[in-house]
């Protein structure tokens, strides 16, 4: 059954019964995670840091017991093996450039004051440019979006005013 079905079915469901016995969107969000097939990857090395893909499986239990077979031996050398749940993808999947500017005006080290632009390649998800003055320590403008050039314009602006407001500082 598609996704879209199941919705259909689950939103005629709530209105036939009312309030009572309607599921919550916590619940419905659960549910449609248990329904998109996953695989369970075993890697070898350390999460965050995995050096090599070893097996992929479809049940939770058995890459589980494959790992701990790797990582209970004391005979079997090298990295620990873990096991990390994958969504299996089922169509494409529209991956963009995503831009994150980032500006600190009292930086010595780092840019030396001046606006750093990265790119990383992202799964799309529509949304604004969007920017946060982080303020713990020192300064320190974050801007990011899928627009490069409404992410320049708006840590141009962003900037600009900090100057305008700070005009000591260094950046």
């Amino acid at each position: 059954m598609s996704e879209d079905a199941w919705l259909n079915r689950l939103a005629d469901a709530a209105e036939t019964e009312g309030r009572e016995g309607a599921i919550s969107m916590e619940e419905m969000t659960a549910e449609v995670l248990r329904s998109e097939p996953t695989v369970y990857i075993v890697f070898q090395g350390y999460r965050g840091y995995p050096s090599s893909v070893d097996d992929v499986f479809a049940n939770e239990a058995d890459a589980n017991a494959y790992a701990a077979v790797h990582n209970d031996s004391p005979d079997l050398l090298g990295d620990p093996f873990f096991v990390a749940p994958i969504r299996l993808r089922t169509g494409p999947v529209d991956m963009r450039p995503f831009y994150s500017l980032s500006w600190a005006p009292e930086a010595v080290h780092f840019n030396k004051g001046e606006p750093y632009l990265s790119v990383t390649a992202e799964e799309f998800e529509p949304r604004d440019v969007r920017f946060n003055w982080n303020t713990a320590l020192d300064p320190h403008l974050l801007v990011d979006g899928w627009d490069r050039d409404e992410v320049l314009r708006v840590g141009a602006e962003q900037r600009a005013e900090y100057l305008r407001e700070h005009p000591d500082s260094r950046g």
